[in-house]
């Protein structure tokens, strides 16, 4: 692609889920091989919502050429994509629900004398919105319009009456939602990933229930189109919030669900859910709060896997979707309810060293593939958790060794002129220690390396 000699437009949708090595790699090929008779032109989409990870070009811009750095430097940043003005929506949802109707109807078209919703609301400035108010206008009937309510929900209800229509007579009516949020939030890849995925419902789980999972991942399948068995509902925000509805829905917010997904045997499914739930946590607080308690509880379990399946195994390459799925969470809004959770127990540090220790593992994952910017993000989420443990107790030598130890992995992803400030922290942090000679032989290096100039 890079190397073709015609004018490109390409389009890198989902920006924030690429490595910033990856795009960096990607961007510098299109710079090399575009021609004046060939130019480039790179839209990059992202989810700006999905985390407070570091700016995509900017975090790109710091680790490249610079011939790179001087395109970046013009780049522009534009919201036009999203927001529309009041003409706009109006010319929008009259267009939308004619073709909407037209798919329906041939026949049936908007009169003239019809009323449009009031789009004046700061909802309708998105597009998909003013999109499912028109889907939903079209498929109603107009004393049956209920406005008060989302779009999004007056939609999904739509979704569900088509469920319940061509689902299996024997699956009950209160499940056909929960396996379709399933899918959405996790997609199969075969039939073995499907039949894992809906076994996560105890009334679906077991030998006795075997014929109806094979049942039910038929109509599954055939419900949206995709490259899996099992396909996500469409667009996202219509998937979100119909995985959402879904989780509040449960007396615990959906966490034993969530748990037995993310506990799931295909990497590739909980990789999903992850990005999913990292996008969903953005811009619904209770689905957030749900996902802090997950992860404030297993998180261990869930960066253990993502480190073993980021170094991969003879014969099978190393795969970073574990990993970037916990990285969006752990490393974007999400963290600061993970640290509320972790600050509610003050007396147990164990509790607060353990997360700290997934900050630090997961950052060296992501320094290991070349991600120095998120490994940064991530380390100094580590050194932020580590300090609130030393001022606590500053008199335990093993809170301030483990202070110094991630200072030191900050230091190495970061630019020299600022690590000599970390250098002198660890000075400060150990010298007593060894004044008093209770540093211990973890300590001594991580001295050594902090008074060492060069």
């Amino acid at each position: 692609m890079a190397a073709v000699p015609v004018p490109r437009l390409v389009v890198v949708d989902y920006a924030e889920e690429v490595s910033t090595d990856g795009l960096r790699i990607l961007l510098d090929r299109l710079r090399v091989h575009a021609q004046p008779l060939a130019p480039v032109r790179v839209l990059l989409l992202t989810r700006t919502a999905s985390g407070s990870l570091p700016d995509v070009l900017s975090t790109v811009s710091k680790r490249t050429t610079a011939a790179l750095r001087t395109i970046l430097d013009g780049t522009d940043e534009s919201d036009a994509a999203r927001i529309l003005s009041r003409e706009q929506r109006h010319t929008l949802y009259t267009v939308a629900v004619n073709k909407f109707r037209r798919a329906w109807s041939p026949a049936s078209v908007v009169s003239a004398q019809e009323s449009v919703p009031d789009l004046a609301s700061g909802r309708y400035e998105l597009p998909l919105e003013v999109l499912f108010e028109a889907f939903d206008h079209a498929l109603s009937d107009d004393d049956g319009l209920d406005t008060d309510r989302a779009p999004v929900d007056r939609v999904i209800d739509h979704e569900q009456r088509y469920w319940d229509a061509t689902a299996p007579a024997e699956l009950p009516a209160r499940l056909r939602r929960h396996v379709v949020a399933l899918a959405t939030l996790a997609t199969a890849g075969d039939d073995e990933q499907a039949d894992d995925l809906l076994t996560v419902l105890p009334d679906l789980a077991g030998t006795p229930a075997a014929g109806l999972r094979r049942r039910t991942t038929q109509w599954l399948a055939g419900l949206y189109p995709g490259p899996g068995k099992l396909n996500p509902l469409r667009p996202d925000r219509l998937g979100e919030a119909m995985v959402a509805s879904v989780l509040v829905g449960h007396n615990d917010g959906g966490q034993a669900l969530l748990n037995a997904v993310l506990a799931l045997p295909a990497d590739g499914q909980v990789a999903h859910s992850l990005h999913l739930l990292a996008r969903l946590s953005a811009t619904d607080p209770a689905v957030a709060g749900t996902v802090a308690a997950i992860l404030a509880a297993g998180h261990a379990e869930l960066i253990q896997r993502a480190e073993t399946v980021a170094r991969g195994t003879t014969g099978r390459p190393g795969r970073l979707g574990l990993a970037t799925g916990l990285t969006q969470l752990l490393a974007g809004n999400l963290a600061n309810q993970v640290e509320r959770l972790v600050a509610a127990e003050p007396g147990n540090t164990t509790y607060a060293r353990d997360l700290s220790v997934s900050y630090e593992r997961l950052g060296v994952v992501a320094r290991e593939a070349g991600d120095v910017a998120t490994s940064e993000a991530l380390f100094a989420g580590a050194v932020d958790s580590r300090r609130v443990l030393h001022r606590r107790e500053p008199a335990r030598v093993d809170l301030a060794e483990e202070l110094s130890v991630a200072l030191c992995l900050l230091a190495g992803v970061i630019a020299k002129p600022a690590v000599t400030a970390l250098k002198g922290e660890v000075v400060s942090i150990l010298e007593p220690f060894e004044r008093a000679k209770t540093i211990t032989p973890k300590g001594v290096p991580m001295l050594s390396w902090a008074r060492d100039d060069s």
